[in-house]
């Protein structure tokens, strides 16, 4: 693991555990999860209280969890009250993919688990074929940062960057190259209607 991801993945004191069952789907050579609600970005989403965020620069996980949220259920929840309902109002710094799934599943039903994994293309392949959101944590240069894969072909993924809310295109070898080790799949389907 690249330095600071060790810290970046661990959940707090106690919190939720980490499962290595591999997915064990067969996977089409291409799905993508649509429509994405690709306009969330962490720097503007903004929150329910007066006032401003408590920390959006470091609101990647939860602003990806909040288009996660919005593709699979039609509701939107700003990334701050996600951080709030996680760390209590006010926290600021980073956010921990464990925590981040425990919210997914303890606060909105959906089945959701971190995984540390090796193998991410297998896993990224058959979770987006069954139309499962997966998150992911990659090393940009100067800061570690989750964003949800939205898409995959033989070439490479397409990743929804929530630094500004734009769709990012990525060879295999540029994604493996970035990735930390840490996924977040969140194994719901999308509610439809």
């Amino acid at each position: 693991m690249r330095p600071g991801a060790a810290g970046l993945a661990r959940g707090v004191a106690g919190g939720g555990q980490r499962r290595s069952r591999p997915f064990r789907l067969s996977a089409p050579d291409h799905a993508e999860l649509a429509p994405w609600p690709y306009d969330i970005s962490q720097l503007t989403d903004g929150t329910d209280e007066p006032g401003e965020p408590s920390d959006p620069a470091n609101d990647c996980g939860p602003a990806s969890i909040a288009a996660c949220l919005q593709y699979l259920t039609g509701r939107r929840p700003h990334a701050d009250d996600i951080r709030d309902a996680i760390y209590g109002q006010g926290y600021r710094g980073y956010t921990y993919a464990v925590d981040l799934a425990d919210y997914v599943t303890h606060m909105w039903g959906l089945a959701a688990e971190a995984r540390q994994d090796a193998h991410p293309a297998l896993t990224i392949r058959a979770a987006l074929a069954h139309g499962w959101p997966v998150v992911a944590l990659t090393q940009e240069p100067g800061y570690t940062h989750f964003c949800p894969i939205t898409a995959f072909d033989r070439d490479g993924v397409t990743r929804h960057q929530v630094l500004g809310g734009w769709r990012e295109r990525l060879t295999w070898e540029a994604f493996e190259a970035r990735y930390l080790g840490w996924l977040i799949v969140v194994t719901s389907r999308r509610v439809d209607g």
